[in-house]
């Protein structure tokens, strides 16, 4: 895909790759169950490509000390597992997992990095943990299907989060930590919807879209700091809807729809 020393690999159980110099490229495939791979890459502009496709899949990536990387990790069928440590700035991730019972750990250290988080529509009781430190960072996840979990923290200035999970029994945890950070979730599904957001700093917006067809939503909300925006919005509750907002701290505004 991006010609640079590709490497391709089909395998059964499992496969390490490590790569010091600058602009490499790891392509792994691999098909069957129980399967594993490792990759790390310590430079900059270098690309990994990971594809699995079976049970208990377990993917380790790791891109240490350079710029401008690039990572992508597709895993189908169930119980798969990733994780993803990327340093430096201007770093890109995609991670997409199907079906049931997978995970994914991913942490990015840097300014300037992007990272997409995908469950397909089959998935359910997945669970999905971030931190992201820097600035000018920015978080997509998608989250599909019922039982899922999602934690974040991030730390820094001017970072962005969005988050979209749909279906049933979902719930968010999240935290920011500094100013100008943009935190944007929709939720929306048949059942119970929770959200904890807890954000410091000052100038920082929140806004939350509730949505539970036969259930009810929860929101608790904290915002500590000065200039903050906080919205939320619970709508189409058959089981009734609540909010806990409290902000602390000077020029700081709230909207509430139920």
């Amino acid at each position: 895909m991006f010609g640079h020393k590709p490497l391709v690999v089909t395998a059964l159980l499992s496969v390490s790759f490590s790569a010091l110099a600058e602009m490499n490229t790891a392509e792994l495939t691999q098909e069957g169950d129980r399967i594993s791979a490792s990759i790390e890459q310590t430079a900059t502009n270098s690309h990994a490509i990971v594809y699995q496709q079976g049970n208990e899949g377990v993917v380790n990536l790791q891109q240490l000390q350079g710029d401008g990387n690039q990572a992508v990790v597709t895993q189908r069928k169930e119980s798969n597992q990733t994780d993803l440590v990327q340093s430096g700035s201007n770093n890109k991730a995609d991670i997409q997992q199907t079906t049931y019972y997978n995970s994914v750990t991913a942490s990015q250290v840097g300014s300037n990095n992007e990272l997409l988080i995908s469950s397909g529509e089959y998935l359910s009781s997945s669970t999905i943990r971030t931190n992201a430190q820097g600035n000018d960072n920015s978080i997509t996840i998608k989250q599909s299907s019922d039982g899922n979990s999602l934690d974040y923290d991030v730390v820094g200035d001017a970072n962005t989060v969005h988050i979209d999970q749909a279906t049933m029994y979902e719930t968010i945890a999240g935290t920011t930590v500094g100013n100008n950070n943009t935190v944007e979730i929709q939720q929306s599904g048949q059942y119970t919807g929770s959200i904890r957001l807890d954000q410091e700093g000052s100038f920082n917006s929140a806004f939350i879209d509730q949505a539970s067809y036969e259930g009810a939503s929860h929101t608790v909300m904290s915002q500590t700091g000065t200039f903050n925006n906080a919205y939320v919005e619970q709508l189409r509750h058959y089981a009734g809807s609540n909010t806990t907002l409290t902000q602390t701290g000077t020029g700081n505004s709230a909207r509430v729809i139920q």
